[in-house]
């Protein structure tokens, strides 16, 4: 007889597991949602550009 490659089963997730973890996602998305908005700069702009990079640093 040929061996079986045997591999662990991953773990079951529970439906309280689910739930928490599609919250942190959804949260996670709106931040960098936010965070797209809130730092739009004009293309071409190098002072805007500049400006813009020093402030997310």
């Amino acid at each position: 007889l040929m061996s079986e490659d045997r591999r662990p089963s991953p773990d079951l997730v529970g439906p309280s597991d689910l739930n928490q973890t599609a919250t942190e996602l959804a949260d996670w998305l709106l931040l960098i949602h936010q965070m797209l908005k809130s730092n739009i700069v004009t293309v071409g702009d190098k002072e805007e550009i500049h400006t813009t990079i020093g402030r997310l640093q």
